[in-house]
């Protein structure tokens, strides 16, 4: 059903796009918190691991470039 609001047509949100909508918060929140938590985890990761610092930076690296590409 439509209905018009000065004078633009505005359409009810099926099941569907709100199902996208919600995996998409769900997808971004996710990756976020990942990001945060590894930033917060760098030191304990680079210990655990035994790799230089240039390396574990990476991971970063890439949550920057896969956020500029999404």
């Amino acid at each position: 059903m439509e209905k018009t609001v000065s004078g633009a047509r505005v359409h009810k949100p099926t099941p569907a796009s709100t199902w996208l909508l919600v995996l998409c918060w769900l997808v971004y929140t996710c990756s976020l918190l990942g990001k945060v938590n590894y930033s917060a985890n760098i030191t304990q990761v680079e210990d655990f691991f035994g790799v230089t610092h240039q390396s574990a930076g990476l991971v970063t690296s890439f949550y920057f470039f896969a956020y500029g590409a999404g």
